[in-house]
């Protein structure tokens, strides 16, 4: 279980491949679009950025969610003594 959270994380969050590797804006991930709403000055644009941070985090939330009762037994089973 702790296997795929990281690798679903570490996945969600490749910033910089796609950020060389994608050189059209349609095809551009989450990430790299939110680092769009910084201006080259270094002033941001602090409501669409905040929306779409939250947007992207809601995906991992889900997930860890989803198998955190799963993570907590698989760590506290070889805990337990006996």
């Amino acid at each position: 279980m702790a296997t795929s959270l990281f690798a679903f994380i570490s996945a969600w969050n490749e910033f910089f491949f796609a950020l060389v590797l994608l050189k059209s804006p349609d095809l551009a991930t989450l990430p790299v679009t939110l680092a769009r709403f910084v201006g080259v000055e270094g002033i941001a644009r602090l409501g669409p950025l905040a929306a779409g941070s939250l947007m992207a985090t809601i995906p991992s939330l889900l997930f860890f969610a989803f198998l955190q009762r799963r993570l907590t037994s698989g760590s506290l089973a070889g805990a337990v003594k006996g």
